[in-house]
């Protein structure tokens, strides 16, 4: 077995340096083909570009606006030199077009009138406001541009199939309202901004649902709650009386924050539900607004759930074509560039796809109006349920009030608490009006240990304790673990558990905690190209063994999962807890129409830099004394040119035996330290060669020839192969690219 082991790694080794000549051939081959066509890819590229315009809100929220602004323009000027690096839009250049409206409704016409007057515009996305984007609304539609919005009042745009939203629509969020109120809110105080066209809209529905729930109190608010300071305290006077057993508070964060802080003072601790605004931004309130409320805060989730990190947000950051900003940008920012990016690049597939069935038909090409229709076909075919678009944020599809379809989660910060969590039971939205009740599973996994890493068979073993607690229980069986390892004899995963702990429901209601102890070996897939200066992903990945027994999880904050755990061999590094949206494709109907059924996959996740110290003593090292004793070898005289031969072959041969004997994980790609092997194979080859031409008859009669050779040979070979592994393994060891570590060298 032994044998058969040593035999595999030769074979691997061998396989590695055919792929890496096969490679340098290849690219020779596609620069002569680049080289080549380069005139017909420049004649498309001359043509003028397609334009999409972006319109932006820098004022939009005070503390997080400038952020999110920034974060579009990053992301969506990544995404445009992406997209036209793989073509464009049919061999066609796309070019994006800012306009920003400063929160201004009169600066917002003004943007729209100006994009509309460029000649080869597509599409736009943005507008981040119903109110201000009522007016405009009309103009769009009418003019057949696509628009993907973040106007979330569904009936403004309802005449134009041409207009869609990329945030919910008032309706689908009002669904989940009405689910709420039923379980255990009749009496409700209204107060909401007077000039707000998103607040109106959502009491019409309110009142439309029927007569389940009741106002027992409004108060139209319109200003500042200073310059009204009387009539809101007659307002809370109002609510106090009325018996309501929730305020719907819709006046936006900071007025929203100014008026808690006055029903703290009224001694007013009633369950308040956020219309307009983000319990985020009212409890930031540093003198006491939100903060102080001693009563429940709950809202629809606006820039995702606390503790809990967008698993393909993670997955694309960490991705080598993801440029980082300048400055970091926070997990709410990045999501929010990134959705913009997503619609970006929908619009421009949506086109190529356009334009593709205009060429298959043999039809003239279209001219811009008819490309813009075409477009809104095309957005219009992913259809909630049926169709979905996966993008670097989410998966992209359409209600049929074409906003979007994601999920509307209540988020909750319970009585005293100085967070918000997921609500325990959320209500799903499973078909066009059905609403589904779907418990939260408030989760914390504590890691014991992860070891028997392996990389070459992808696998490693964990044992942990898994706590949850819902209402009502999920039991552990209901609970798949997706990356566990499959036993070859029963195909069943290899996990075990047994409850250790369990704590019955108190008095008040708080559901009860069981906890496990859990063991088993699980997946994982190594991204060796760095290796040994890799950095790696350990994830304990889990769902519901069912769509039908679905669950959502809500993981405590980072302070609590902060355990510290030894893995040999590894240094663990950064911890998060992350959730992707993953879909079951699937038919149906007589007629075998395409379907598709979501369901959500839940991560631990811990990232892990493997330590290189045994690498540095067992290869770089000796490769260092056997590079040294190449180049000493020089130094003999010519005479003994058999000796010099002898003594570099042996050296060559020496790191070709290092390298088939190193114990490393076997790669597709060639690693760092292939490289580092390649790059000192080089420079021995190279001395072994110049040795040669110092004897050769013809050159030795030239004392110029001989003297450049001397200098190649004692200074040029040793300082480029030393200096070459010298900056691949700073690069590593930084997190560089080589080109970057190179800048940093030269600055």
């Amino acid at each position: 077995m032994r044998n058969q082991g040593n035999l595999g790694v030769i074979t691997s080794r061998v396989r590695t340096g055919i792929s890496l000549i096969a490679l340098a051939v290849a690219a020779t081959l596609i620069s002569l083909l680049v080289l080549t066509c380069r005139p017909a890819v420049a004649a498309s590229q001359d043509a003028p570009p397609y334009v999409i315009a972006v319109h932006l809100s820098s004022e939009n929220r005070s503390a997080t606006g400038p952020e999110e602004v920034h974060a579009i323009r990053h992301f969506v000027t990544r995404r445009v030199e992406l997209l036209n690096a793989s073509g464009g839009i049919n061999g066609r250049r796309v070019a994006v077009a800012f306009f920003d409206d400063h929160s201004d409704g009169e600066e917002t016409k003004a943007n729209v009138d100006r994009a509309l007057t460029i000649p080869n515009l597509i599409a736009m996305v943005g507008l981040s406001n119903s109110t201000r984007g009522a007016p405009v609304v009309e103009r769009i539609g009418n003019r057949g541009v696509p628009l993907i919005s973040e106007i979330s009042v569904e009936t403004l745009f309802a005449d134009y199939p041409n207009i869609f939203s990329l945030t919910r629509s008032v309706r689908d969020e009002h669904a989940v309202f009405r689910e709420f109120s039923r379980d255990g809110y009749k009496k409700i105080a209204f107060v909401g901004a007077e000039d707000d066209l998103y607040t109106k809209v959502y009491r019409e529905h309110i009142e439309a649902s029927g007569s389940e729930v009741l106002f027992v109190s409004t108060f139209w608010l319109k200003g500042k709650i200073e310059d009204h300071a009387g009539d809101v305290e007659r307002a809370i006077d109002d609510i106090k009386n009325s018996g309501a057993d929730l305020i719907f508070l819709s006046i936006g964060s900071k007025r929203g924050a100014a008026f808690l802080k006055r029903l703290s003072a009224a001694g007013v601790e009633i369950p308040v539900f956020i219309g307009r605004g983000s319990i985020k931004d009212l409890v930031a309130d540093a003198s006491g607004g939100g903060q102080g409320y001693q009563g429940s805060l709950y809202e629809i989730a606006e820039g995702g759930i606390a503790n809990l990190y967008n698993e393909r947000l993670e997955k694309l950051m960490r991705r080598p074509d993801t440029p980082e900003p300048e400055k970091p940008y926070s997990k709410y920012a990045v999501g929010y560039g990134t959705r913009y990016a997503d619609l970006v690049a929908l619009i421009a597939e949506a086109a190529t796809e356009g334009l593709k069935a205009e060429i298959t038909a043999k039809r003239p090409a279209p001219d811009i109006g008819v490309l813009r229709s075409l477009i809104a076909q095309e957005i219009g075919l992913l259809e909630e349920g049926k169709r979905v678009w996966r993008g670097w944020a989410q998966d992209w599809s359409f209600t049929r009030e074409r906003a979007s379809s994601e999920r509307c989660l209540l988020v909750w910060r319970p009585k005293g608490a100085s967070g918000s969590i997921l609500a325990p039971t959320q209500y799903v939205r499973t078909g066009s009006d059905r609403v589904s009740r779907v418990p939260v599973l408030y989760v914390h996994l504590d890691m014991e240990r992860i070891f028997h890493v392996d990389s070459n068979d992808k696998s490693f073993e964990a044992e942990f304790y898994f706590t949850s607690r819902s209402d009502p229980p999920v039991p552990m069986d209901s609970i798949e673990f997706t990356n566990a390892e499959l036993s070859p004899e029963t195909a069943k995963p290899m996990v075990y558990h047994r409850e250790v702990h369990q704590e019955p429901a108190d008095a008040a209601g708080k559901p009860g905690a069981r906890v496990y102890k859990v063991s088993g070996r699980f997946r994982f897939e190594p991204d060796l190209r760095k290796y040994p200066f890799d950095e790696q992903i350990f994830s304990i990945s889990f769902q519901p063994v069912t769509t039908a027994a679905a669950f959502f999880i809500q993981p405590p904050a980072e302070s609590v999962r902060g355990h510290v755990f030894s893995v040999d061999g590894w240094r663990v590094g950064n911890h998060y807890v992350g959730t992707n949206e993953l879909i079951i494709r699937s038919i149906s109907g007589p007629s075998s129409e395409e379907r598709v059924i979501p369901y959500y996959n839940f991560n631990y996740t811990w990232v892990m830099k493997r330590q290189v110290v045994d690498y540095i003593l067992r290869v770089v090292v000796p490769l260092t004394f056997i590079l040294i004793v190449a180049y000493v070898a020089i130094f003999i005289p010519r005479s003994e040119f058999e000796a010099i031969m002898g003594i570099q072959v042996t050296a060559l041969l020496s790191a070709i035996a290092l390298y088939l004997a190193l114990n490393q994980p076997a790669a597709d790609d060639a690693t760092l330290s292939d490289i580092i092997f390649l790059m000192a194979y080089a420079a021995i080859s190279a001395m072994i060669a110049i040795s040669v031409l110092e004897v050769n008859t013809t050159i030795a009669q030239s004392e110029v020839m001989l003297h450049m050779i001397h200098v190649v040979q004692v200074y040029l070979v040793p300082v480029v192969a030393l200096a070459t592994i010298g900056i691949v393994i700073a690069a590593a060891s930084y997190d560089l690219s080589v080109p970057e570590m190179l800048g940093r060298m030269l600055r």
